[in-house]
């Protein structure tokens, strides 16, 4: 019982957080892992011919994502610029 009355409510918190996190991030990679377990098993049933045009579709998808992304950051990045410029004028 005395080594109870030492921990604090901050570390008994931080510890539940921490765990709370843990177990968020492996749920996350179990997700993951499953979903790229179900892709292997039907990318190995493709042929060849199949598996280069699945691979440049996927790539196509990515660059596109990746394109996207940066506009969206640039113009989210430019939004907030233009937000604080129009406080510092008032």
């Amino acid at each position: 019982m005395e080594a109870l009355k030492d921990i604090s409510e901050i570390d008994l918190l931080r510890h539940m957080t921490d765990e709370a996190s843990r177990f968020q991030v492996g749920s996350r990679m179990h997700s993951r892992s499953l979903v790229v377990q179900r892709l292997m098993s039907k990318i190995q049933c493709l042929t060849d011919g199949e598996f280069e045009t699945a691979i440049s579709a996927l790539e196509s998808m990515v660059e596109g994502y990746n394109i996207r992304k940066k506009s969206d950051d640039k113009k989210s990045r430019n939004n907030s610029e233009s937000q604080v410029a129009s406080i510092l004028r008032k």
